[in-house]
C-alpha cells in the first residue's frame, strides 16, 4: 500500500500540475480481528508523508449508512476549502495576466492547419472562459456568468468572429465556442433559479447566431440551420432535465413563473416562461421536420458524392450549404443507392422524449397529437408494426372522438386502416370502416 501510494504521488508530481493527493482506506477486518490497525496507519502516514487530518482517512468495517454518509461528508468538508482556495489562486493569476494586456509568446511555432496565434482580443476571450470555469468550480455562479458574458461578447465582437473569413473551419470553431459559452451561461442561470433569464438568454443566442448566419453568406433558410435549431432546442431540454428542477418533478407544473428579479408589471411573452422539457423536445421535432423538407429539395447535382462531381461543382457546394455540425449534402440526402441521414429516426426520438414528458403531466391532447406524428414517421420508414402499435390504442382511447374533433378522428382512422392492412389485422380494418361509414359525423364515405 505504501508503494502504491508513493507511486501515485510521484506520477502526479511529474505531471506538472498542482495536485493534492487524498487517500481513503476501507477496512475489511474489525479492530478486534486486526488490533494493530493504528500502528499500521501510523506506519503508512510516516512512509507516505500524508497528513492524517487532511490527506489520509480511515473507515472502520461494517459501518452503518449514517456512518458512511458522515465519512464522505468529512472528506468533502475537509478538502472543500483547499479546493476553493486553489481555484481562487488560479483565478487571480488569470485575471492578472488578462489585465496586463500582453499577448504571451507561443509555446510552439504555429503550423498551418493545426494551430494559430491569437490576437489580444482572442486572448481576452480565452481568459474570460478560464475565469468562468474557475468560478463554476468555486460554485460562484454569478461570477461565472459575468466572465462568460464578457467572453461571449468579445468572441462575437468585431475583432474576433467578425474578423474571421466567413464559413472557414476557423469560423465554425468560433461558432462552436459561442455555443459553448451560451450553454455554460444557461447552466449557471438555471443553477441560480433564474428561469426566465435562462429562456431569454437561450432566445438571445439563437437570434444573435441567426443574424451572423444571415449576414455572413449562407443564411438561415438551409437544412444546416434547422439542424442547429433542433440541436439547440434539445440542449435546452436535456439541460432542464439534468438540473432537476423540483417544480417539474410533479405532474401539474407546465412552466415556471418568472423569478423575483423580474420587474413587477413587466409584460411577459408566453415563450419567456421556462416550460418543461417536453416543450423543447417538441420544438426540436418541428425543426427536424423542417430540416428534412429543406434536404429533400437539394438539387440532384449537389447530392453526388465528392468523387463524381467536377471540382468547380464541389467548390460551389462548399459556399452554398451550411454543414456546421451536420452532414454534407451528399450524406444528408444522397442519391438512390446510398445511405444518408435517417430523418424519421431523429424525429421519432424527439417525439418520444416529448411524449414521455407530456404524459407525466397529463396533457392528453398533446400526447395524442405527438403519437399520431410519431406513427406517421414510422409509416414513412415502412415500420408498419411500430406504427400499428401506436395507432391501435390511440384510435381506441383518443379524446378527439368524445370532444367531436372529427377531422382528427378521421386522420387517425385512415392511418390505422393503412397500417392494419400492412400488418394483416382485418379486425381493425373492419372497425375503422364501420366508423368511417357513419355519415352523421360528416366524415364522408370511404
Amino acid at each position: 500500500m505504501k508503494t502504491d501510494i508513493n507511486n501515485t504521488k510521484n506520477i502526479l508530481s511529474q505531471s506538472g500540475y498542482k495536485t493534492r493527493h487524498v487517500v481513503a482506506l476501507l477496512s475489511e477486518k474489525s479492530i478486534v480481528q486486526s488490533p494493530d490497525v493504528e500502528e499500521r496507519l501510523a506506519n503508512i502516514r510516516k512512509a507516505t508523508g500524508l497528513d492524517s487530518k487532511t490527506s489520509l482517512f480511515f473507515l472502520p468495517p461494517q459501518s452503518s449508512p449514517v456512518e458512511l454518509q458522515a465519512f464522505v461528508e468529512t472528506i468533502l468538508s475537509t478538502i472543500y476549502p483547499l479546493c476553493i482556495e486553489y481555484y481562487r489562486d488560479l483565478s487571480k493569476h488569470s485575471r492578472r495576466k488578462r489585465n496586463r494586456g500582453i499577448v504571451p509568446p507561443p509555446t510552439a511555432p504555429p503550423t498551418s492547419g493545426t494551430s494559430q496565434t491569437l490576437s489580444s482580443q482572442g486572448w481576452n476571450v480565452r481568459y474570460d472562459f478560464k475565469l468562468g470555469v474557475f468560478a463554476e468550480f468555486r460554485q460562484e455562479m454569478d461570477a461565472a456568468v459575468r466572465s462568460y458574458e464578457s467572453g461571449y461578447e468579445g468572441l462575437l465582437g468585431p475583432d474576433v468572429l467578425e474578423a474571421i473569413a466567413s464559413w472557414s473551419p476557423r469560423w465554425n470553431e468560433a461558432r462552436l465556442l459561442a455555443d459553448v459559452f451560451a450553454m455554460r451561461i444557461l447552466r449557471c442561470l438555471l443553477w441560480n433559479g433564474n428561469s426566465t433569464a435562462a429562456v431569454r438568454r437561450w432566445q438571445s443566442h439563437r437570434e444573435r447566431i441567426r443574424d451572423f448566419v444571415d449576414r455572413r453568406g449562407k443564411g438561415s433558410a438551409t437544412y444546416g440551420w434547422e439542424a442547429w435549431e433542433a440541436r439547440w432546442a434539445t440542449v435546452m431540454a436535456e439541460m432542464i432535465k439534468k438540473v432537476s428542477i423540483p417544480e417539474f418533478g410533479g405532474s401539474t407544473t407546465y412552466y415556471l413563473p418568472p423569478e423575483k428579479t423580474i420587474v413587477i408589471g413587466e409584460r411577459m411573452q408566453p415563450w419567456e416562461y421556462l416550460h418543461h422539457p417536453g416543450y423543447w423536445f417538441r420544438s426540436a421535432s418541428k425543426h427536424l421536420m423542417a430540416r428534412r423538407n429543406l434536404a429533400l429539395v437539394i438539387p440532384e447535382e449537389d447530392r453526388s458524392p465528392p468523387g463524381s462531381s467536377p471540382a468547380s461543382q464541389i467548390a460551389n457546394k462548399a459556399y452554398t450549404y451550411d454543414t456546421y455540425l451536420c452532414p454534407e449534402p451528399h450524406e444528408e440526402n444522397p442519391l438512390p443507392g446510398h445511405e444518408g441521414t435517417d430523418h424519421s429516426a431523429l424525429i421519432i426520438e424527439s417525439l418520444s422524449n416529448a411524449i414521455v414528458e407530456f404524459q407525466q403531466r397529463g396533457q392528453a391532447r398533446l400526447v395524442q397529437e405527438l403519437q399520431l406524428l410519431s406513427a406517421n414517421e414510422c409509416m414513412k420508414r415502412e415500420a408498419w408494426d411500430n406504427a400499428f402499435m401506436i395507432l391501435r390504442p390511440l384510435w381506441q382511447k383518443m379524446s378527439f372522438r368524445r370532444e367531436g374533433w372529427w377531422d382528427a378522428v378521421e386522420e387517425v382512422g385512415w392511418a390505422l386502416r393503412k397500417t392494419a392492412l400492412k400488418v394483416g389485422d382485418g379486425g381493425s380494418v373492419v372497425a375503422v370502416d364501420w366508423e368511417m361509414m357513419d355519415r352523421s359525423r360528416s366524415l364522408g364515405a370511404i
